[in-house]
Parts: structure tokens; sequence; C-alpha cells
């Protein structure tokens, strides 16, 4: 899996948010008379673009305590001075002092994905809110904002996946990542569950679902729900032939990991022959095909202690990765992993530093190690 954040574009949209308002706020007051709300709020939105958080800061709160006073807590005026005073503070690193403010939004009323009687413009700021949030990187308060930010737009999309699904994400492999797999899970299994409720299937975003929650069961040794998740997606994909071919492999290279670990042997042996069968009228499915086999078909012979057929097949694997995607991609760093620590079991020493001096400059180029290169669903 990976872990992403929003989109650098999105943030930038938001930081020039402050500006487009000030320019069509400037424009309208010059017919008019600003009302001393706007004129706070407008300071502000200039204080932050010019990077005076601290300034923006005062002036989002004068302007918010104005609009309490004056128009209410739940009018746009109030909710606009909120959520711009919210987001500086996060910019700013003051996540602790914008809680407050984050709870009020969050609790409001919204209605099947959308602001209910509120102006239309609240729901987008809260959307780009919700970017802000994402987007921290401090260690301290990550894990923090990335569940903040998913909840902000699970509030103004309701189950809308399309708008959910790089959140749902984030927040996963986060935990995943770290190896908190009991935490990943709930995301995992709700990203599944309006992946499988989404009318529009074909965006290939359920077999990624599948491989996440799959992959969480896997983790925690609960091979039977994994099996069960991965095994009705094959057999609807071989029903409906869906287009996502690469991420089926990928699930049922996940299924023959599952039967391995759970000591199903003649069953992995199986799946991972069917693997190297697969797509034979395109060369290049039918290569990606071979390899997760080939890689599934060697770890399935060490676990018989089988160290001869598994140097036959991590062979196999390598050189067809080498051989469809060139001799410097950094996919051929599981196989060759694979293969280097069977060398040195072995006490091949010569080999293994041969095969060492191949690979080391792929891994220092791709900001890796070999030795953390793994299966995507490693033996355990």
């Amino acid at each position: 899996m990976i872990c992403m954040g929003p989109p650098r574009l999105r943030l930038r949209r938001l930081l020039m948010t402050p500006l487009a308002v000030m320019v069509i706020t400037t424009s309208v007051s010059a017919a008019g008379t600003t009302s001393a709300w706007e004129e706070i709020q407008n300071q502000g939105d200039k204080a932050q673009v010019e990077g005076q958080f601290l300034q923006a800061q005062t002036k989002f709160q004068a302007a918010a305590n104005l609009a309490k006073s004056t128009y209410g807590v739940q009018s746009p005026q109030y909710l606009k001075s909120a959520i711009r005073l919210t987001s500086v503070l996060i910019l700013d690193g003051h996540v602790d002092k914008a809680e407050p403010y984050y709870k009020q939004l969050v609790a409001l009323n919204f209605a099947k994905g959308k602001s209910a009687g509120l102006d239309p413009e609240i729901g987008v700021w809260i959307d780009d809110l919700g970017d802000t949030y994402f987007s921290r990187r401090d260690p301290k308060t990550r894990e923090l904002c990335l569940k903040h930010g998913l909840a902000l737009k699970m509030r103004v999309h309701g189950e809308n996946l399309k708008h959910l699904v790089m959140y749902l994400n984030g927040v996963f492999e986060f935990y995943f990542n770290s190896g908190r797999y009991e935490q990943a899970l709930p995301y995992a299994l709700e990203w599944l569950r309006l992946a499988q409720a989404s009318s529009n299937k074909e965006t290939g975003l359920l077999p990624v679902a599948v491989t996440a929650a799959a992959s969480t069961y896997f983790k925690l040794k609960q091979y039977r729900k994994a099996e069960e998740i991965t095994t009705h997606l094959l057999d609807v994909a071989s029903e409906t032939r869906p287009k996502q071919i690469t991420e089926l492999l990928l699930i049922t290279q996940l299924q023959g990991y599952i039967q391995l670990n759970a000591g199903q042997l003649d069953r992995a042996q199986t799946t991972f022959t069917q693997l190297t069968k697969i797509g034979p009228s395109d060369p290049k499915l039918f290569s990606l095909g071979q390899i997760q086999g080939w890689q599934g078909l060697g770890d399935l012979a060490l676990k018989k202690h089988d160290d001869k057929t598994a140097e036959k097949y991590f062979r196999q694997s390598l050189n067809g990765i080498r051989t469809g995607l060139g001799a410097k991609t950094k996919e051929q760093l599981v196989p060759a992993n694979s293969l280097l620590q069977l060398l040195k079991k072995e006490g091949r020493t010569a080999e293994a530093l041969a095969l060492e001096k191949q690979i080391q400059p792929i891994a220092v180029a791709n900001r890796t190690t070999i030795s953390a290169a793994f299966p995507p669903f490693e033996r355990e």
C-alpha cells in the first residue's frame, strides 16, 4: 500500500483562498459600506496571504467573536471566521488551539453530505479545511490531523467514495505501515463497505479496498476472514471479467500467501501455479502473472525446506522482471532479496556478494535497502 497526502495544488488553492475572498469583498465594498465584520475578516485574509499567521489569528479571532455576538454561531459569518481561524492555527502548528473550533465544525447539522440551510460556500471551506488537516506532517499531531481531515471530508461528502478514497487510504496506511493493524482494520473495512456499495465499480476502487482489508486480516493472522474477502471478489471477477487485471493478480497472489501461512500448502501450490498461467493472450499480463506465481512458489518451496526448488523459482521471477521491465527496475529487489537470503543461508558467499553488488545500486537509487524488499504478503 502507499501512503499519500493531499495534492500540492489543493493546498495551494487553500492558501490562496483568502486572496480571492479579499478581492471579491473589496470590489463589493466599493459600491457600499463594508461591515465591521467584513473589514476585520479581510484583514485576517490579507495577513494570512502575507504569511503573518499570528496577525491572521488575531484578526480571525476578533472576526469570529464579533460574528458570534452579532449574527450567531450558525451564521455564515461566524462559520467563515471560525474556519479561517482553525485553518491558520493548524498551518501555524497550533493543532491544540484549533481543537475547540474543529469540534464545533464537525458537529454541524449536515444532511446526506450536504450543508442543511448553510451558505454553500461553507461546505467548500470545510472541505479545504479537511485538506489542511490532512497535509500536516508533524509526528506529534499526524495521527490526530489525519483522523480530523477524514472526519471533515465525510461530513461534506457523506459516503461518496470518489471523494473519500484518498483520505481513507491515508488513515489506513498510517496505521498499517506502523504495524498497528487492529487500528487499521476499521478503516480498511469502511473502505471496503463503501467500495462494495459504490455504483461505479469500474473505477478499480473495489480491488484495492479488498487488498487493504484482506492484507490487514492477513497481518492479524485471521486467515479465514482474509480468504473469504479475496475469494468473493475473485468469484465475481470470473463472471464479470473486469478490467482491473493487475489488481486481481495481486489479490490472487495474496490469496496464495494466506493459504501458505494458514498451512494449506496444497491449496497455495494450486493458487500460485494458476498465477503462472494467467493472461497467455497478452505477453505483459502473462509475464506479471508468471512473476507473481514464481515468487509465491519459491516461498512455498522454502516452507517445505526445498531450497533447490525455491532457488529455481526465485531466479525465474528475477529474470522475468529483468526481461519485462529492464535490468535497473526496482521491482527486481523482491526476488533478488529472496535469492540473496537463500544463497547466504547455504554459505554460497561468492554468489551472494556478486548478486548484492548488482542490486545494491538499484536499492540506493530508490532510497531503500535490499533487506527491506519482501513480497507484498511475505511469508511469516
